[in-house]
């Protein structure tokens, strides 16, 4: 069996003009027990919190946090820096039950700066391939 088979992967560019609180992309987690997600910093240097919230919408309207992010060991601010926030279905049900989508939510103390999120699905309902695709725009 595949890695791919067992994981579903993806990358997207973060880069919001401001420093509200912003979603990066809700993901549809409904046959997956565990997410981890990957931030490395591409422009910029100021601080940013992290953390997964869930809905049970596709819009994320009514979003829950689950997991949140403490960088005790110092911000990811700089160039290629990186930081991982993860959670698992524990996670998910203290918080409440029906959730099926989430997302990383980023604030980047300074408008302008920039990141690369990936997000890495796991633990499938059932493994077969295309869980992980190449995305090509």
């Amino acid at each position: 069996m595949k890695l791919s088979e067992l994981l579903g992967c993806e990358g997207v560019l973060f880069a919001p003009a401001s420093t509200a609180s912003s979603p990066v992309k809700w993901v549809d987690l409904q046959n997956f027990d565990a997410m981890i997600v990957a931030y490395v910093r591409t422009k910029g240097t100021g601080a940013i919190t992290l953390e997964i919230q869930g809905s049970e919408s596709a819009d994320g309207s009514g979003a829950k946090t689950i997991v949140s992010k403490t960088f005790d060991a110092g911000q990811p601010d700089a160039i290629n820096d990186n930081a991982f926030i993860e959670m698992v279905q524990n996670d998910v049900l203290r918080v409440g039950e029906g959730l099926r989508y989430f997302s990383p939510v980023i604030t980047n103390s300074v408008a302008g700066d920039e990141g690369t999120v990936f997000f890495v699905k796991g633990k499938p309902l059932h493994c077969h391939e295309g869980l992980t695709k190449d995305l090509i725009a």
